[in-house]
């Protein structure tokens, strides 16, 4: 077979590459030989244990008989390098690769080659030691992120030479109070100087034809973009009329800004323009704004309100809420707005990351009218403790209520058909879940680490259940799953410490991940159909369960009465429920339509019965919340 040009040179190129790679050292230094034709070249390079003290590179070494000119320090060279006090560098080097001095904690002198014309990726990130940096004028590019983290750093005298200066290059240089973009510079990217939290003004040079600095504020040259807000300034901050563009990230991090007053002319508000600003009260959206970006106001905790003029016709406000134009779309939930929220009947979706990371909402009502909860969307909503999701609702998606420490119990309509990876993941307090008949797989770790989830019935449609998918539910003690699950992925109940029954009602013995069942008790009764009790007695992953074959195998039926707590019957019932409770505690009981609206509610004592007769026929969802802290749920039938 004749291979292809393209291919025969791309295999050119890598076989050279592995014959060039050949690593030595010298004096305690380690090479990297990058030419081993006239001119030799070599890069300097890591090494095991790591560099300490005083580095100097020569200008050239020599090995195996020939001379190599020092051209390059090579990607993560010197990271971590904790022991490392000072570096001084030959005029031959050119280049500074990525990660090359990351996170030299006691690196404090560096002496640059007056040669350099690269500064990589990170290059000197987290390099907390240095109070000051010299710049040869040799520099023309400043990379991504290349002196994050710069804690000791008061000023930055940028050469002349430099073109381009890469997103977040300063970022978090929290001592950093004064900053000149050079004359040349026609490049500059996104967050430069977020977190810089004594940086008050951006200076530009008389020169540069490309930006412009107005009272401190960086523009590009005609004012009509607003690139970079100092991350030092405080109170309130008038925006010139000119601006019709704020870049992305252009006041994200600023923690001291109040209020800013969009520009009449605005157009554009970027994605993250105004991310964590933490101080920020209240926003006011021009009529002329069409696009506002992806997480433009994500985390800003203290903004009470979204204002948008009346006569825009791409957005709207309502209670301070921000939507598009015919509120369909709910897209930011401002960060200081507290209690309750019941969503509008006229949303279909909820965007990503619209309440990420809220601190003071406790309770969200969400209309069957909408059909995709995005992605993120509820993460870590540190206060929320109940949700309400209507019948209509067709995805949660990936993240979606993740980390929501409160949260004690959820009924996930048969509506919803996908549930996204960790969806519930880590809500340490979720101690009931009924969740859709309607769903066919439940994601990778979907209700990962949710330490007080009881039991689960996993409904009949599902044929997947994907890795880690209940993972460190180390209370988790019944486990019921329908006759259609074909594949358990692996550590699906990794750490389920607790397991004390299993019932899975498959025919055939579904395929198993590895450590599906790791550190589960040995004692762990699983309960399948009769008929193939000795295909599951053969499956090597379940050695160690106590397999017990049942007649009609139903996740409706082997109800484990050790367990059980409360019983409403009859099932299905026709005028009257009646309740034995053996928990203990008296308890209030609600009842949910199929669509997720709240028919009744009424207290419950050891025995109760409910008057039903006016109820109509159909599927219904309680929840029990007892005194002691404990939840019930499950669904009921009237004929």
């Amino acid at each position: 077979m004749k291979l292809k040009p393209y291919l025969l040179l791309t295999l050119t190129i890598l076989v050279n590459q592995i014959l060039i790679a050949q690593n030595f050292e010298i004096d305690g230094i380690a090479y990297n030989i990058t030419s081993d034709v006239e001119s030799y070249t070599v890069e300097v390079t890591s090494k095991n244990p790591n560099y300490e003290g005083e580095i100097i590179i020569p200008e050239q070494v020599d090995f195996e008989e020939n001379t190599y000119s020092v051209t390059s320090i090579g990607n993560n060279a010197f990271d971590n390098a904790d022991n490392m006090t000072s570096i001084i560098m030959p005029n031959s080097i050119l280049v500074i690769s990525d990660y090359s001095f990351f996170s030299c904690d006691n690196l404090s002198s560096v002496a640059f080659s007056s040669s350099i014309f690269r500064i990589g990726q990170q290059s000197f990130g987290s390099c907390s030691s240095i109070s000051e940096f010299v710049l040869p004028n040799s520099l023309d590019s400043i990379c991504n992120g290349a002196f994050t983290n710069c804690l000791g750093v008061t000023s930055f005298l940028l050469p002349n030479s430099v073109r381009f200066i890469g997103n977040d290059a300063f970022m978090n240089c929290t001592n950093l109070t004064t900053i000149t973009i050079p004359p040349l510079v026609d490049s500059i990217g996104r967050g430069l100087f977020k977190r810089c939290s004594n940086l008050d003004s951006i200076m530009v040079h008389d020169s540069n034809p490309f930006f412009i600095s107005v009272e401190g504020v960086l523009f590009n040259s005609d004012t009509t973009s607003l690139l970079e807000f100092p991350a030092g300034r405080d109170g309130e901050y008038l925006m010139p009329n000119k601006v019709r563009i704020i870049e992305s990230e252009a006041f994200s991090l600023r923690s001291y800004i109040e209020y800013v007053r969009l520009s009449d002319s605005l157009n554009c508000i970027k994605s993250g323009a105004f991310c964590s600003c933490q101080s920020l009260d209240s926003i006011y959206i021009p009529r002329n704004v069409d696009t506002i970006g992806f997480e433009a106001f994500r985390e800003t905790n203290s903004l009470k309100k979204i204002v948008v003029d009346d006569l825009n016709t791409n957005y709207s406000s309502l209670e301070g809420v921000l939507f598009n134009k015919d509120q369909s779309i709910l897209i930011q939930y401002p960060g200081s707005k507290f209690g309750s929220y019941i969503i509008p009947n006229t949303v279909n979706r909820i965007n990503d990351k619209a309440f990420y990371l809220h601190e003071h909402i406790t309770s969200i009502e969400i209309p069957g009218c909408v059909s995709n909860i995005g992605e993120w969307c509820f993460y870590h909503c540190n206060m929320l403790n109940e949700v309400q999701l209507g019948f209509g609702i067709d995805c949660i998606s990936e993240f979606a209520f993740e980390n929501n420490d409160l949260l004690d119990s959820i009924i996930i309509p048969n509506s919803v058909k996908h549930l996204g990876k960790r969806a519930f993941g880590y809500c340490d307090n979720l101690r009931s879940c009924i969740l859709s008949d309607s769903i066919t797989c439940i994601n990778q770790s979907a209700f990962s680490g949710c330490t007080s989830l009881d039991s689960i019935i996993i409904p009949n449609l599902v044929d997947s259940l994907y890795y880690s998918a209940f993972s460190g539910c180390e209370n988790l003690k019944n486990v019921k799953m329908g006759d259609n699950i074909s594949y358990i992925g692996g550590s699906a109940f990794y750490g389920c410490l607790s397991l004390n029954s299993f019932t899975c009602c498959a025919i055939a013995v579904p395929e198993f991940g590895c450590y599906a069942f790791y550190n589960v008790p040995l004692s762990t009764s699983l309960y399948v159909p009769s008929q193939s009790i000795d295909d599951y007695q053969s499956a090597i992953q379940l050695t160690n369960f106590n397999i017990i074959g049942i007649d009609n195998c139903s996740i409706l039926s082997h109800i484990n009465k050790e367990n059980q707590i409360i019983s409403l019957y009859p099932n299905p019932f026709r005028e009257v429920i009646n309740i034995e409770n053996s928990s203990g505690s008296s308890g209030e009981l609600k009842l949910f339509n199929i669509y997720g609206k709240e028919i009744l509610s009424i207290e419950i004592g050891q025995s109760s019965e409910i008057i039903a007769k006016d109820i109509s026929s159909g599927i219904y969802l309680y929840k029990i919340r007892f005194e002691d802290g404990r939840i019930s749920a499950g669904k009921i039938i009237k004929e």
